[in-house]
Order: C-alpha cells, then sequence, then structure tokens
C-alpha cells in the first residue's frame, strides 16, 4: 500500500507470504520439502516527511523497516535454518 497521509506525509508497506515447496519427490527429497532460501513471510513499512527549509532548501526524513522469515539453508527435510531477521533504515536528505 501507499498513502499520503498529509501533503507532507507518506506511508506505505507491503505483505508477502510464499509456500514454496516441492509439489513432487525430487532429487531425493519427498512431496513438500521447503525451498532453500525462500522465506515464508516478508513484510516491510515505510514513512517519509518532507517539509521545506528556510533559504529555499527542503528536507526529507525517512525511516524503513522490514522483516524476513527464517528460511532453509539446503533443499532437505533436515536442513538447518537461517534466521529471520529485521532490517532499520534511517535517511536524512536536505536539497535545493
Amino acid at each position: 500500500f501507499v498513502s499520503s497521509v498529509t501533503d507532507r506525509l507518506s506511508l506505505s508497506g507491503s505483505v508477502s507470504y510464499t509456500d514454496a515447496a516441492l509439489s513432487e519427490a525430487a532429487i531425493g527429497q519427498p512431496s513438500g520439502t521447503k525451498l532453500p532460501q525462500v522465506a515464508d513471510w516478508k513484510y516491510a513499512l515505510a514513512a517519509q516527511y518532507e517539509f521545506p527549509l528556510p533559504n529555499g532548501l527542503s528536507a526529507r526524513l525517512r525511516a524503513d523497516y522490514s522483516f524476513m522469515d527464517e528460511q532453509p539453508q539446503l533443499l532437505s527435510r533436515t536442513s538447518p535454518m537461517n534466521d529471520s531477521y529485521e532490517l532499520v533504515n534511517l535517511k536524512a536528505v536536505i536539497q535545493d
């Protein structure tokens, strides 16, 4: 989604669910084995605020947050899992 809350503030976000698994037995792995490096859940949120500064300059502040679910490292029912993780990015811009 993308939403302009005000003429200076905007919000955006996304959510995805992926059920990635073998639909039939392959490479010695049974049907239903999860595909490697594919997370079930991912989501992201962002907020951006823009405002004028003196001398004709403008500023933009942005914050981004994202989450990635755990995921198997290998194509195997007994694969070790990569941990889930979260990222936060902050950005400030001054421009003319």
